[in-house]
């Protein structure tokens, strides 16, 4: 879990974190989620969130 500064719409940020030592392969999954309690009011709630494997 990390702390994302407030954004505005349409703003990013860059979030960076160390990939544990064993996920390397392709069967090391990941997810991102923003906003996972719904407190902010969108247009689009089903882009809050993506899920891909590492590329070792």
């Amino acid at each position: 879990s990390r702390p994302t500064p407030p954004l505005a719409p349409g703003q990013s940020a860059t979030i960076s974190f160390p990939i544990p030592r064993g996920c390397f392969d392709s069967d090391c999954e990941f997810r991102i989620q923003v906003d996972s309690q719904q407190a902010v009011s969108e247009s689009d709630e089903a882009n809050n969130k993506v899920q891909d494997r590492c590329i070792g």
